[in-house]
């Protein structure tokens, strides 16, 4: 199993992910709004910290997708994505938590690269680090 990563997004900072050359799958849980503006701030963090699968659930979970595409799309001006850069993102507005981390767990893949991380960031006001992790791990096939 890929390593699990936790980390509260709170509104008005962005995410603190180290940029690598790995790739990781997120899983964007959203339990609070926040503007597009800012939702893009953070998309171009993910972009260039090396998310390869983008996941995400919630309040806004469209807007969040939309961001993450727009700031894919924005690192290659003029040109298509190469199939290695290339950001799948998913959103699942009409789905049970439960559903979600299902589908992350096992559909969010790439033919064009390995994800050896799973980083789940929340972004809501209070911590569910636990819960988040618990229901990811019980996830059966």
């Amino acid at each position: 199993m890929s390593k699990l990563i936790y980390q509260r997004l709170k509104l008005n900072q962005p995410p603190k992910l180290k940029s690598t050359e790995l790739k990781f799958r997120l899983i964007l849980v959203s339990d609070t709004k926040s503007s597009y503006e800012w939702k893009k701030a953070v998309a171009d963090v993910l972009v260039n910290s090396g998310c390869g699968f983008a996941v995400c659930w919630g309040v806004d979970c469209k807007e969040w997708h939309d961001a993450i595409d727009d700031a894919n799309i924005d690192q290659f001006p003029e040109q298509d994505i190469p199939d290695q850069a290339f950001i799948m993102t998913s959103w699942h507005d009409d789905e049970t938590i439960n559903e979600a981390l299902w589908f992350a767990k096992y559909c969010a893949r790439s033919e064009h690269f390995d994800m050896r991380e799973t980083v789940i960031l929340h972004h809501g006001h209070i911590d569910r680090e636990n819960e988040l992790i618990e229901l990811f791990k019980a996830q059966a096939p």
